[in-house]
């Protein structure tokens, strides 16, 4: 005979749900979390609280990068050290913190902020394309990479322009 779970406060079951949304997070995982910051860490819970919402007002994308800021033009596009005759498109900003790592590329960037995915309705527009487009063509880029994974997700016949 199966036994429905009782269910919980209204609130711990919304918590459950919310962090749900994060990557590799499933329904087990995502209840380990809530009772450990509601029974352990509230402090933890209310400063994870207060920067989720802070985040959320604050960070936008950059007007010529599209990576995240909380100014219209983000400090690696402000740089004078930044070499904007070149052009490094990524998938995220985790990409473009890697390449950031390495500490040999002294370029622009642009961020696509994800990858085309036709099944899922993410078409050229949804990630940028256009923007990436005018960005390449401006006259300033003259030299353009990609740092994209092999599984982009381009359509097949379909070249960037560069």
């Amino acid at each position: 005979m199966k036994r429905d779970a009782v269910p919980g406060p209204a609130g711990l079951e919304r918590l459950i749900e919310a962090l749900r949304v994060l990557p590799g997070v499933g329904p087990r995982s995502a209840q380990r979390m809530a009772y450990y910051l509601l029974q352990h860490d509230r402090a933890g819970a209310e400063a994870l609280g207060v920067s989720l919402a802070e985040a959320l007002r604050a960070v936008r994308h950059c007007t010529r990068c599209n990576n995240f800021t909380e100014e219209e033009i983000c400090t690696l596009c402000r740089s004078p050290r930044r070499d904007a005759s070149l052009l490094c498109v990524v998938e995220t900003p985790a990409d473009l913190s890697m390449v950031e790592q390495t500490l040999s590329y002294s370029g622009m960037y642009f961020v696509l902020m994800g990858r085309l995915s036709p099944l899922d309705g993410v078409g050229p527009r949804d990630i940028g394309l256009d923007r990436l487009l005018a960005r390449a063509s401006d006259g300033t880029v003259q030299e353009k990479m990609g740092a994209l994974s092999a599984g982009m997700g381009l359509p097949a016949g379909l070249k960037l322009p560069f």
